[in-house]
């Protein structure tokens, strides 16, 4: 995690909340450390000041800033969640995001409330039962958080999108890459998940829209936008939380060049324009309370 954050939050959390040994002794919830509950803790505090659940994921976004790209930290032999903001990938970076804002719009909401929204937005069904519950495709994502009224998305309203087939069974044809996968009922469980995007239709819009203007004026803070990628078995390429500013949208995303949560200095059209080559259209998601 970014050590400027790390002294900031947990200094601050430990003097206004009292709380230095609470986290420790809370064993709800799978936790990296104990920095990890007292961030939660003082994030939610920061961000409970703010009502509107957009402007929340952009402050949200903006905390995470620094914390390092790695593989999912739970790819590992138990698969169950974690809470953890010392290293992200796409998913478990917005899921973060959106579990800290919804979190700071419920009254006496603490690190626990996150963890809890965190296993609402990243497990399917929101529900934590291992390996194959992660939701672990952008298109998986996007369906089950869909179905519990978590996002709305908004590819398929705009004039002139289009659809592109992919089979998502990376996890199952590769699964001696995964430990937790090794054991016959979590291989089975993920391959019935993945069962469910054979041929799977992945709605987009032509990354060449992002200069259109009236899409761009369609942007809000807070949005989502899911790049994907021409590489036939992943449908993620990069994700992140549009914030609008005065020259249009920019984006806070897990940055593949930078190697960290990065806030662009430039607009969304310029991102679009030095990532073309790896992505052939994104989808374009609005989060709901």
């Amino acid at each position: 995690m970014n050590t400027h954050h790390i002294i900031r939050y947990i200094i601050a959390a430990a003097a206004a909340l009292g709380m230095s040994g609470a986290a420790s002794a809370a064993r709800d919830y799978r936790y990296h450390c104990g920095e990890d509950t007292v961030f939660a803790q003082k994030a939610i505090t920061e961000l409970s000041a703010t009502e509107n659940l957009g402007k929340r994921i952009v402050a949200a976004a903006h905390m995470l800033e620094g914390i390092p790209l790695a593989a999912s930290v739970e790819n590992d032999s138990v698969g169950t969640l974690m809470v953890n903001f010392h290293s992200f990938d796409n998913l478990d970076f917005i899921t973060s995001v959106m579990a800290l804002a919804r979190s700071a719009g419920m009254q006496g909401a603490d690190w626990r409330t996150y963890a809890s929204m965190l296993e609402n937005v990243g497990r399917r069904k929101g529900e934590d039962k291992g390996f194959a519950s992660k939701l672990k495709y952008g298109s998986q994502w996007i369906v089950d958080n869909i179905y519990r009224g978590n996002i709305k998305d908004m590819t398929e309203y705009f004039e002139g999108s289009t659809f592109k087939t992919k089979t998502l069974d990376h996890f199952t044809r590769n699964r001696d890459l995964y430990p937790a996968l090794a054991d016959s009922a979590t291989y089975e469980a993920q391959r019935m998940v993945e069962m469910g995007f054979y041929s799977h239709k992945i709605p987009h819009v032509k990354k060449q829209t992002i200069n259109n203007r009236n899409f761009s004026e369609l942007l809000k803070d807070g949005d989502i936008i899911m790049l994907l990628p021409k590489e036939p078995d992943y449908d993620l390429y990069d994700v992140g939380v549009v914030e609008i500013k005065e020259d249009g949208p920019h984006l806070i995303h897990l940055s593949r060049e930078a190697g960290k949560v990065t806030a662009d200095e430039y607009p969304l059209s310029r991102l679009f324009k030095l990532e073309s080559q790896h992505f052939y259209g994104f989808r374009f998601l609005r989060p709901e309370e």
